[in-house]
């Protein structure tokens, strides 16, 4: 980049002739021209060039230019063509013939651009003044701005970033303000770990400043040995963590072993009295459930299959806005959406695991259950963090109570029956939380059915020993339809009865079914909202003789399983 610049003329400066056949203001001006253009021309005489210097020339009649600054040249080939404003005819002019002598004549710009006025003898070489740099002037590469600290750019010399243009647009001036970088701290990196603070002291250097049972210089040593390798819980035992940061998306990996069919295993509110939004994982009905409410209402997601008493499970919950899933093991996952437009989960409150202590119902209607989980819980993965089940092991941990090593158990014999829920209240004694229609120590004995009253006015409930009940005509009353007891229909595998569609059903509805299945496999009662079968319903199945209550909401679809077979042949309700 030439940088040169030519002090300031006296009113009569000395023009040369160069050696490229040019006539130049002054030597300095041929000099300053053959910097910027990267040129080879010397000084070939003092004053103009004259014919007799360069035989075969011709005057440049195309290289006048008006008194505007800049203007688009005609020739991009020209070495001149990135500007015009260096090239200017002097007037008057003085010119030579070919044997020396002067000759008084002067050219004097046409009446249009594309040539000159000539008074007097043939065309010789014309002269070249060069202008001092200016910012603005047009280029096409950062070489053709010679003003130091200048660039081009969108085509015209511009000053670099923290330099200003001077007021005679020839220099570059830098700004007096300084230009720091952002101070970089050695906390900016979040070295401390477990939940421990960190403070910048001199020399970038940082100090940790760790909670309670954790030490070393980043909080990574835990001082309390570990004590319990899988966590068990009785139902009424649980873990209380810190909130979770779960306002966009939320992953929980938890592997456990159950004695129950129901049991809390995760819960986080947004207010202590269960209102607002909430996220909860639990087994009900022997299903594990994942549910979550942004503020539109519960997502309600079921696994497809009950889970094994006595057996470690792997279950995966994810959520992302309004989209969650659940996966049971290797099984086929569940995947639901929230309604309305609504993105975010906001926690509050404090999270539990395996119980929630509270009195207030409206935290098991969210969860689904109330019963505290019975079992073990081996791992517990939140988001990228495996939390260790154990106060003082676990920034995450803020308080346990009555978690024990997984080991002798007196749930693990599973003692209560059909599908009670076992609690143990010590290391070898257990109570059992009977399910409905039973009751007992271990719920092993059946309530009579005919207690609830389920016959209509003008029949008596008789119980059957198989289980069930019957409707019997009392005397002197003439029942409907048959003489003794009502008519019971028999279904062929093809055969159907067709009612009106269920009303009032949009909150809440009750069904009872009393069948006997001859099959392993059967619908007993199907309603839909359209005919092409999509959009919500319900649905009562027999799979496997296993009873199957299905329902869409519009979320996704729910399964509740019955966790015993029924039998063929025998009266259910």
């Amino acid at each position: 980049v030439c940088t040169m610049t030519c002090p300031q003329e006296s009113d009569q400066p000395q023009m040369v002739c160069g050696s490229d056949g040019q006539t130049f203001g002054s030597e300095c001006q041929l000099k300053l021209y053959a910097c910027r253009y990267q040129k080879d021309i010397s000084v070939q005489a003092i004053g103009a060039c004259t014919e007799d210097m360069l035989a075969g020339t011709e005057w440049p009649l195309r290289h006048w230019t008006s008194g505007i600054r800049f203007t688009e040249p005609e020739d991009v080939s020209s070495p001149l063509s990135k500007s015009t404003r260096h090239l200017l005819v002097p007037e008057p002019r003085q010119f030579y013939n070919r044997h020396g002598q002067e000759i008084n004549h002067f050219i004097t710009p046409g009446k249009n651009r594309g040539g000159f006025q000539l008074a007097g003898s043939p065309a010789t070489p014309a002269t070249i003044q060069v202008f001092t740099a200016l910012l603005g002037d047009l280029c096409s590469i950062d070489s053709d701005c010679s003003i130091p600290h200048s660039v081009c750019i969108a085509g015209a010399c511009t000053c670099r970033l923290n330099y200003t243009q001077s007021s005679d647009r020839q220099h570059c001036i830098e700004n007096k303000e300084k230009h720091h970088k952002p101070k970089v701290f050695a906390c900016d990196s979040s070295p401390c770990v477990n939940g421990g603070t960190c403070e910048d002291v001199s020399s970038g250097a940082f100090v940790c400043h760790c909670t309670k049972y954790f030490g070393g210089l980043l909080c990574a040593d835990v001082l309390i040995p570990r004590s319990i390798e899988v966590a068990a819980f009785n139902g009424k035992s649980y873990v209380r963590l810190k909130r979770l940061k779960a306002y966009h998306k939320l992953s929980i990996e938890i592997e456990f072993k159950t004695y129950s069919n129901d049991g809390i295993l995760f819960y986080n509110q947004q207010h202590a009295d269960g209102t607002g939004d909430f996220v909860s994982l639990a087994i009900v009905n022997g299903f594990v459930e994942f549910r979550y409410n942004l503020g539109s209402g519960p997502v309600v997601l079921t696994s497809l299959e009950r889970v094994q008493l006595h057996k470690f499970h792997r279950v995966i919950a994810k959520r992302y806005q309004r989209d969650g899933i659940l996966q049971v093991d290797n099984s086929e996952a569940v995947a639901g959406q929230s309604q309305g437009t609504l993105r975010a989960l906001d926690l509050l409150e404090d999270a539990f695991v395996g119980y929630v202590p509270t009195s207030i119902k409206k935290v098991g209607e969210n969860i689904g259950t109330h019963m505290g989980f019975s079992g073990c819980i081996r791992r517990l993965k939140i988001g990228r963090k495996v939390v260790e089940l154990e106060e003082g092991r676990d920034w995450m941990v803020e308080a346990v109570h009555e978690v024990r090593e997984c080991g002798s158990n007196p749930c693990a014999s599973l003692p209560c029956l059909n599908t009670a829920t076992c609690l143990s209240t010590s290391e070898t004694n257990f109570t059992c939380v009977c399910s409905p229609h039973y009751t007992g120590s271990l719920c092993e004995v059946r309530i009579d059915p005919c207690v609830v009253n389920p016959c209509v006015l003008g029949t008596t409930c008789e119980p059957l020993q198989q289980g069930g009940f019957t409707c019997k005509c009392l005397p002197g009353h003439d029942c409907p339809l048959t003489r003794n007891e009502f008519a019971i229909p028999e279904f062929s595998g093809d055969s159907y009865l067709e009612a009106r569609k269920l009303e009032n059903v949009g909150r809440a509805f009750a069904l009872e079914i009393w069948f006997m299945s001859k099959a392993e496999n059967g619908l007993l009662l199907y309603n839909g909202q359209l005919t092409t079968g999509r959009g919500d319903f319900i649905s009562v199945n027999i799979v496997n003789r296993h009873v199957q209550f299905r329902f869409n909401l519009g979320s996704g679809m729910a399964n509740l399983t019955t966790p015993e077979r029924i039998q063929l042949g025998v009266w259910h309700m």
